[in-house]
């Protein structure tokens, strides 16, 4: 038998990938989820940290999948149709302290 690691993780946002567009106060709310497209197994992610960063602004560190209080505060400098960067995303399995070796980063278009 020849055993294989876990493949890449993808960043999320809502259930979307990549590029998702949606209002600043839906970014703020709706947590950063973490998934693996077309992967044979159904495995159960949490996110335990991410980087956020606004343009112009420094990149703030979140501990758990929602923005806290100093992402919020740097996200409220955002306009609409800026680019936020969700990067250096953690994830685990759930029921597991395996942690992911890598996860994808997502970016969020502001549409308000």
């Amino acid at each position: 038998f020849r055993v294989k690691d876990i493949p890449p993780a993808q960043g999320s946002f809502r259930g979307q990938y990549d590029v998702v567009k949606l209002p600043k106060a839906a970014l703020a709310s709706s947590p950063v989820g973490a998934g693996m497209q077309d992967f044979m197994f159904d495995l159960k992610l949490q996110v335990t940290g991410f980087k956020i960063k606004v343009p112009g602004e420094f990149a703030v560190e979140v501990k758990g999948s929602t923005l806290d209080a100093a992402a919020i505060k740097e996200l409220n400098n955002a306009n609409k149709g800026d680019n936020i960067s969700i990067f250096d995303i953690k994830a685990t399995v759930v029921g597991s302290n395996y942690e992911l070796k890598k996860v994808s980063a997502v970016s969020i278009e502001i549409t308000n």
